[in-house]
């Protein structure tokens, strides 16, 4: 290897490193839950709770078997209310990291019946999870907007329930 090259190397090792050491210059070394702990909604988890309950909603109402009867305009409904409660909360930056559309490892749906009733059931702890007292008007009117997205989608329910006769 000549000088020339050897000098080459170098200043190309350096431009590779460079932009990795300016990085590491603003690395937080904070840990995540530090991190979270600064977000203005943490003192919301049950926030966070309810979105898990709508998305596990969520799934139950939209997965079908193909022994289900067909689905009806009440679970559609349900389902559009479900995930306009979701996106109220997730639209003021409250996440856990999933998306609407995940399912948790090893779940088990059940038959039609099942799911309408564990839907009912998650609605109705979604609900009660984010009824507390709110002091941020804006978080207010988020949270009052989720709760009409909620009654509707039990509301739809209750629809369902009858239609199908469970």
């Amino acid at each position: 290897m000549t000088f020339k090259t050897g000098i080459a190397l170098i200043g190309m090792m350096g431009a590779l490193v460079l932009p990795i050491a300016a990085q590491a210059q603003q690395w937080d070394h904070r840990d995540d839950r530090d991190r979270r702990m600064e977000h203005p909604w943490n003192s919301h988890p049950e926030y966070v709770q309810a979105l898990s309950d709508l998305r596990t909603a969520f799934q139950l109402i939209q997965h079908r078997e193909p022994n289900d009867p067909v689905q009806a305009d009440e679970e559609t409904r349900a389902m559009n209310e479900i995930q306009a409660a979701y996106q109220e909360l997730a639209s003021a930056n409250i996440s856990d990291g999933h998306s609407l559309y995940d399912t948790p490892p090893g779940f088990s749906f059940g038959d039609h019946r099942g799911r309408v009733a564990q839907t009912e059931d998650l609605l109705r702890n979604a609900l009660h999870e984010i009824s507390t007292p709110e002091s941020n008007p804006a978080a207010r009117d988020m949270r009052n907007r989720a709760i009409h997205h909620i009654s509707a989608a039990s509301r739809a329910l209750v629809m369902v329930r009858q239609r199908w006769h469970y």
